[in-house]
């Protein structure tokens, strides 16, 4: 094989057959370039005449250079990669031409690089980092190899030597001498010569390499190289790789625009007579080719781009986990963490779980591997799912290797310490030993000042085992937390105080009633010895509770001051719901009087009042009369009317609704009003709230129609209404009649059966909330799914199954 061989996977549109022209024969060049291309029917069409080789699995291995075509073509199928990969790794160390065992090796690590095996993929190269190996190559083969071998060391991190192999690359690139390059043959109907050919490519390769060693000297820390970069024009080469790739993109465009405009207003379905063109095969050409080219910048953006197509698809029938497969380890390798931990959380939330489960296992760390936020984003995402040893592991090697404060990867300059603490909080609730934990929170609260690192301990502590802290270990926590009452330690200080009052011991919590006594008004030392004294035995002192009284008073009228003038905040201490669980534990008649004016200042944004509204509506009987009488009377202020405050009411709450249903006051009308414009609106939170709501309009209305919208919203496209509704459905279930009541059970059981873990998970929540006759009738009625869902790999879930006793049994 000749330097053609290098057009065909670069330049494959003018090497493969056209489809315009009737091709009655086909050489090893054009089926690679088929097989560049992604037009696997064209080359399925050859194969069926027997003229080039068949891809399965168990074929025969042909002679020559069809050997290549083959290996080329089953590394690029998941169901023979392997195979494929050890078929070019043969041909890389035993073919007689060295281009050819330079081009297999290439196509061998970008192979181990699509299966997420970077280190394979370099190994593969290794042969060929020696400089003498390397003078065998041709020079358009040599080139190829430093742009490969600088991408795979990009992968891995190791930017000094990616820089090394792209320099060398650009200056090979730059003397090429393309006027003399070998004459070959392109398809028929190609307009232009092979040197034309050539050229563009080598233009490709420079640009390629000063692109990427640019880059390179960013990431090493040269802030000012974009400088160089950012106005430099891209050559034709490359520019018509992103026209194909706008291209796909249009036609994708085009299909949903037909799907979602011209489908709604058609009678029946449209009949299809032509293929087309598919946009996604375009997409995985433009995404091989840089990987082929080594271009570690345009392979990444390849990858972060079929990632999300990968997500947008509609699952196959075939393999139906395939697409979000695909998708999560494109998103992994184009280093693009913000979309990865969404599709990680999509996959949490709505499944396939096997596929976040056999990634988080597959990326289990040990002593050589670099971590990284790609890793923290898996982890998190998959922390109730691994098995306990696995997330122990994790856990270990993150402590184990320390947590240095700022890394550089590919997407920039990030806080490791702060990813590191964030994925240990994750996993910490689902770790079989806690004490290794315990003692790193330890050490890192009290060698570091920095307020997101204490932040993140603080999240970690309620989830530690408190009572096996004991003697002068407690000793110095206590003394550590009084000291740090104040300033960026406060809420680690709060955190261990509610833990240690939780089992008994009061003596950091009455630090801290000393302290607000004393004179300190902090809303979050005031919420500390509430939630303390709700979780416990503990009882606020009278003095500090008069401190607390006067604290939320000022901050409740402050909050109703500013909102008059048009300032919100958003963040930090909820003080009226504070207030609204200090008044439920210590009446207070002034406390009552400001709960009620700041739930009926309609200047207020309703999701400000959504805590509060909740948590009185749950407790309704509880609430004094006067309070009631007040709330009752002022009912059509418990909404927001201020446009200047909508900005901020982003978080949509019917919590308004939820109580006027809970207390009888409101109109059927107006409720069916309600329901109805939340089931359709268009943004998912309102929907949710809509499906909250039905077991409390379910007072006012005939419960049919909640039902009815609760089955409904169990069809949603987003899985947190589909939860959301789920965890109605129980309840709903027994305010119905027995016809439909059936048809409800059948619908649970099929959200307990659902992939993913919050739509399950919501409907044993729902279960939980029954009266006990109703939950052991409901759990015999679904016994046998219960059964399976014993074994389930989300803790959280097992737990929820064990929690409903001998009904589950």
């Amino acid at each position: 094989m000749n330097i053609k061989l290098v057009a065909s996977l670069l330049y494959p549109t003018e090497v493969a057959p056209h489809p315009n022209w009737s091709a009655q024969e086909i050489d090893s060049y054009g089926a690679i370039a088929l097989l560049s291309l992604h037009h696997f029917s064209e080359y399925n069409q050859f194969a069926r005449r027997d003229l080039v080789p068949d891809l399965t699995e168990d074929a025969q291995t042909p002679a020559g250079d069809w050997a290549l075509v083959q290996a080329f073509g089953r590394s690029l199928f998941v169901e023979t990669q392997m195979l494929g990969v050890r078929q070019l790794v043969d041909l890389s160390q035993a073919h007689e031409s060295t281009l050819v065992k330079a081009i297999a090796a290439i196509m061998a690590a970008c192979a181990y690089s699509d299966m997420n095996d970077f280190k394979a993929a370099l190994s593969v190269l290794q042969d060929f980092v020696n400089p003498a190996q390397q003078e065998t190559v041709p020079p358009l083969g040599r080139t190829l190899l430093s742009l490969q071998l600088g991408c795979r060391n990009a992968d891995l991190g190791d930017y000094a030597t990616a820089l090394d192999h792209y320099d060398a690359a650009h200056a090979q690139a730059m003397s090429i001498d393309v006027e003399n390059q070998e004459v070959f043959s392109l398809a028929e109907g190609s307009k232009r010569s092979s040197i034309d050919v050539i050229r563009s490519i080598v233009d490709g390769l420079i640009e390629s390499a000063y692109l990427n060693k640019s880059n390179m000297r960013f990431y090493l820390g040269d802030a000012d190289i974009w400088k160089e970069t950012v106005r430099r024009p891209i050559v034709s080469y490359w520019l018509e790789h992103r026209s194909a790739a706008y291209a796909a993109l249009s036609r994708w465009q085009g299909q949903v625009f037909d799907d979602q405009i011209d489908a709604p207003t058609r009678l029946g379905k449209r009949r299809v007579f032509g293929g087309g063109v598919s946009q996604y095969r375009t997409l995985d050409s433009h995404a091989l080719t840089a990987e082929l080219a080594g271009d570690w910048v345009r392979a990444r953006e390849a990858r972060l781009l079929l990632g999300r197509d990968r997500f947008l698809q509609s699952p196959s029938a075939e393999s139906p986990q395939w697409n979000r497969r695909d998708g999560l380890a494109l998103l992994l390798r184009s280093g693009d963490t913000k979309n990865l931990t969404k599709a990680a959380r999509l996959l949490q939330c709505e499944g396939p779980l096997a596929v976040l489960i056999d990634t988080a296992m597959s990326m289990l760390p040990n002593e050589q591997d670099k971590l990284g936020r790609g890793h923290f984003a898996i982890f998190r995402a998959a922390a109730s799912l691994l098995p306990s040893e696995a997330v122990d592991h994790i856990i270990a090697s993150l402590l184990g290797r320390g947590i240095d404060r700022t890394v550089r990867d590919a997407a920039g300059l990030y806080r490791f310490d702060d990813e590191a603490w964030s994925a240990i909080s994750a996993l910490t609730s689902y770790a079989s030993d806690k004490t290794i934990i315990q003692e790193a929170i330890w050490d890192a609260a009290t060698q570091t000042d920095d307020p997101l690192v204490l932040r993140r301990l603080a999240d970690i502590a309620p989830k530690l085992d408190w009572s096996t802290v004991v003697g002068s270990y407690r000793d110095n926590w206590i003394q550590w937390a009084a000291d740090h009452l104040v300033g960026d330690g406060a809420g680690l200080s709060a955190s261990v105080a509610e833990c240690l009052a939780k089992i008994g011991d009061f003596r950091l919590v009455d630090q801290i009633a000393e302290a607000i006594r004393a004179g300190e008004q902090s809303l979050l030392l005031a919420a500390c010895l509430v939630d303390a004294s709700r979780a416990s035995s503990y009882s606020i002192p009278i003095t500090t509770r008069n401190k607390i009284r006067t604290l939320l008073l000022e901050n409740i009228q402050k909050k109703r001051d500013d909102s008059a003038r048009g300032s919100f905040s958003v963040g930090g201490i909820d003080v009226t719901y504070l207030a609204t669980v200090f008044a439920f534990m210590y009446p207070d008649t002034a406390i009552w009087e400001a709960i009620t004016a700041c739930l009926t200042d309609s200047l207020i944004p309703d999701s400000d009042k959504a805590n509060s509204l909740n948590w009185i509506t749950v407790n309704i009987s509880k609430v004094p009369d006067e309070t009631m009488a007040n709330l009752r009377a002022n009912a059509h202020r418990l909404t927001n009317e201020s446009r200047l405050s909508d900005f901020l009411d982003w978080n949509k709450s019917a919590a308004a609704l939820r109580f006027l249903c809970q207390a009888k006051e409101i109109d059927p009308g107006a409720v069916f009003s309600a329901i109805e414009e939340m089931r359709s609106a268009a943004d998912n939170q309102s929907r949710i709230e809509c499906a909250r709501s039905l077991i409390y309009a379910a007072n006012i209305l005939p419960p049919v129609f909640p039902a009815s919208v609760a089955l409904e919203l169990t069809r949603d496209s987003s899985v947190r209404v589909r939860a959301a509704s789920a965890r109605s459905l129980a309840e709903l279930a027994f305010s119905v009649e027995s016809q439909m009541r059936e048809v409800i059970f059948r619908k649970i059981e099929e959200m307990l059966s659902s992939d993913g873990i919050d739509v399950p998970l919501a409907s044993l929540r729902g279960i939980q909330d029954l009266a006990t006759p109703q939950k052991e009738a409901l759990v015999t009625e679904l016994g046998v799914v219960f059964e399976t869902l014993r074994g389930h790999p989300d803790v959280r879930i097992r737990q929820a199954i064990e929690s409903l006793g001998g009904a589950a049994a």
